[in-house]
Protein backbone atom coordinates (compact mmCIF):
# COMPACT_ATOMS: atom_id res chain seq x y z
CA UNK A 1 0.00 0.00 0.00
CA UNK A 2 1.30 3.51 -1.06
CA UNK A 3 1.74 6.06 1.78
CA UNK A 4 -0.35 8.81 1.72
CA UNK A 5 0.82 12.49 0.29
CA UNK A 6 0.77 15.15 2.83
CA UNK A 7 -2.33 16.67 0.55
CA UNK A 8 -4.04 13.29 0.75
CA UNK A 9 -3.48 13.50 4.27
CA UNK A 10 -4.78 16.87 5.18
CA UNK A 11 -7.79 16.54 2.95
CA UNK A 12 -9.13 13.19 4.99
CA UNK A 13 -7.61 15.08 8.42
CA UNK A 14 -10.36 17.74 7.13
CA UNK A 15 -13.14 15.21 6.02
CA UNK A 16 -12.85 13.04 9.29
CA UNK A 17 -12.91 16.56 11.72
CA UNK A 18 -16.06 16.61 13.54
CA UNK A 19 -16.87 13.04 12.63
CA UNK A 20 -16.41 12.17 16.17
CA UNK A 21 -19.40 14.37 18.08
CA UNK A 22 -20.12 14.17 21.60
CA UNK A 23 -24.18 12.41 22.35
CA UNK A 24 -26.50 15.61 23.27
CA UNK A 25 -25.58 16.36 27.27
CA UNK A 26 -22.17 14.80 27.11
CA UNK A 27 -19.71 16.16 28.96
CA UNK A 28 -16.94 18.18 27.46
CA UNK A 29 -13.88 16.60 26.43
CA UNK A 30 -11.61 18.42 28.88
CA UNK A 31 -14.23 17.14 31.74
CA UNK A 32 -13.84 13.50 30.71
CA UNK A 33 -10.15 13.76 30.67
CA UNK A 34 -9.99 14.81 34.07
CA UNK A 35 -12.27 12.14 35.21
CA UNK A 36 -10.18 9.49 32.82
CA UNK A 37 -7.11 10.90 34.09
CA UNK A 38 -8.55 10.48 38.49
CA UNK A 39 -9.39 6.99 37.52
CA UNK A 40 -5.85 6.24 36.02
CA UNK A 41 -4.35 7.57 39.15
CA UNK A 42 -6.36 5.73 41.45
CA UNK A 43 -5.76 2.45 40.04
CA UNK A 44 -1.76 3.35 39.89
CA UNK A 45 -1.78 4.35 43.82
CA UNK A 46 -3.56 1.07 44.53
CA UNK A 47 -1.33 -0.92 42.54
CA UNK A 48 1.44 0.47 44.53
CA UNK A 49 -0.39 0.30 47.53
CA UNK A 50 -0.69 -3.17 46.87
CA UNK A 51 3.11 -4.11 46.27
CA UNK A 52 4.42 -2.41 49.72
Amino acid sequence: MARPTKAEMLAAIRRARGSLRRKPGGKPFGVRRAEYKAEEMELEERKLRRHR
